[in-house]
């Protein structure tokens, strides 16, 4: 029997995975909370004035918040294959981070893919409608509350032109020079951009 692999949150297709599963989870606790309505309604004599009616809208409560986590993730959008193909020719020596959806009071900011480089941190969305700016603005606000001043944060709208930026940073990699990298820095850096990500 193949064994699968558990896809985390920045793996390539956690978004797809994950709205699959929350939706499951949905349903599996609305229909429990429903059938201890049901049953309680029929055991106690066509009536909702008992113990389970009140056990069973406590159960809602979870159900509901899984419903608008599920929600939450239909809305969302990962990385698309083709992206994905065309990142790893550009620079498959790099750690490749994938399907954010960083989310504000204002606005959702979709992020198909993430790498960091020294003390740069790019990315590029597919959404169209996305403001960059506001983007890159909010991320850095992020990092700096984690005392990260020193990153930047670039994120890109055109796939060729973030294609040919890893393409340069590729070659311009010396891993013997790369000090800003350590991978526990690296860690921590993903790490704040996976809190404030759906």
């Amino acid at each position: 029997m193949k064994k699968t692999k558990k896809i985390r949150k920045s793996d390539f297709g956690y978004i797809a995975y994950k709205r699959k599963i929350i939706l499951l989870q949905s349903v599996i606790l609305y229909g429990i909370s429903l059938s201890i309505l049901i049953a309680g309604y029929f055991y106690h004599g066509r009536s909702l004035r008992n113990v389970l009616t009140i056990l069973a809208v406590l159960g809602f409560l979870p159900a509901s918040k899984s419903l608008v986590s599920a929600i939450m993730f239909w809305r969302a959008k990962g990385c698309s294959a083709g992206l994905r193909d065309r990142i790893m020719e550009s620079g498959e020596n790099f750690h490749h981070y994938y399907d954010f959806y960083f989310t504000s009071y204002e606005k959702n900011y979709p992020v198909s893919h993430m790498m960091l480089m020294n003390q740069l941190l790019i990315g590029i969305t597919e959404a169209a409608q996305l403001d960059c700016g506001d983007c890159e603005k909010h991320l850095s606000t992020h990092l700096k509350l984690q005392d990260l001043k020193e990153i930047e944060v670039k994120i890109f709208q055109d796939p060729e032109a973030y294609c040919e930026r890893i393409a340069e940073l590729h070659y311009q990699y010396d891993p013997q020079n790369d000090t800003a990298n350590s991978p526990d820095r690296e860690a921590i850096i993903i790490n704040v951009m996976k809190a404030i990500s759906l």
